[in-house]
C-alpha cells in the first residue's frame, strides 16, 4: 500500500509540475535545483550581473538562491557589495520581482481547498492512443470528504456546437450551458 500511495504521490507531482510548465513555461523546482547546484550562474542570470559580480554577491551576502537574494536585497544588504550602486540595485530588486513573482489568487480562481482535491492524468485507454489524443484526454480524480474516489474525463470536443472546446464526458449537456453563461457573462471560455 505504501508504494501505490507513493507512486500517486509521485504522479500527482508531475501532473502538477507538467500544469506549471504549460502555464507559466517555467519549471520552479528545476529552477530551484539549478540555483542550489550552481548559485553563481543562477545570479549572472540577472540583467547586469556577470561572472565577477555574481562570485562577489554569492560570496559576501552568502545566498544559494534568487529568494536568498531577493530577501537580502530587501534588507538593504545588495548595496553593501562592491559594484553594486543604487541604479544596478534598483534593477536588480525589479528583476527579482518579476522573475519571482507569486500571482494572487483571482477572486474568481477556484478555491485552493478546491483544486487540492483533484489528480490529473493523460488518458492512457487503448482509444486515446489510436486516435492520437493521449496528450490532449485528461482523466480527473476527486473525492468528497468521507467518499470514494470518482473519475471524469475531459476531452476537446472534435465535433457538434461544442467543438473546439473543452467538455466533461458524460455530462455534455451541463458544459453547453457552461459555455453560454460564460458567453452571456462576457467570459471567453
Amino acid at each position: 500500500m505504501a508504494d501505490l500511495s507513493s507512486s500517486m504521490g509521485s504522479a500527482r507531482g508531475l501532473a502538477g509540475s507538467i500544469e506549471e510548465l504549460l502555464e507559466t513555461g517555467r519549471l520552479g523546482r528545476l529552477e530551484r535545483l539549478r540555483e542550489q547546484a550552481d548559485p553563481e550562474q543562477a545570479i549572472a542570470t540577472l540583467p547586469g550581473i556577470g561572472p565577477v559580480l555574481a562570485e562577489r554577491i554569492h560570496r559576501d551576502l552568502d545566498v544559494e538562491t534568487l529568494p536568498e537574494l531577493e530577501h537580502a536585497a530587501q534588507e538593504g544588504r545588495l548595496r553593501d557589495v562592491p559594484g553594486v550602486g543604487p541604479v544596478l540595485e534598483s534593477q536588480i530588486r525589479e528583476a527579482l520581482q518579476a522573475r519571482l513573482r507569486r500571482q494572487p489568487a483571482r477572486q474568481e480562481d477556484p478555491a485552493v481547498e478546491e483544486l487540492l482535491r483533484y489528480t490529473a492524468r493523460y488518458s492512457n485507454t487503448s482509444l486515446a492512443h489510436e486516435r492520437g489524443k493521449t496528450r490532449d484526454w485528461v482523466v480527473l480524480y476527486y473525492a468528497r470528504p468521507g467518499e470514494p474516489e470518482e473519475q471524469v474525463t475531459v476531452v476537446t470536443e472534435n465535433q457538434g456546437r461544442l467543438k473546439g472546446r473543452r467538455v466533461a464526458r458524460g455530462r455534455e449537456q451541463e458544459c453547453q450551458r457552461y459555455y453560454q453563461e460564460q458567453e452571456s457573462l462576457g467570459r471567453a471560455a
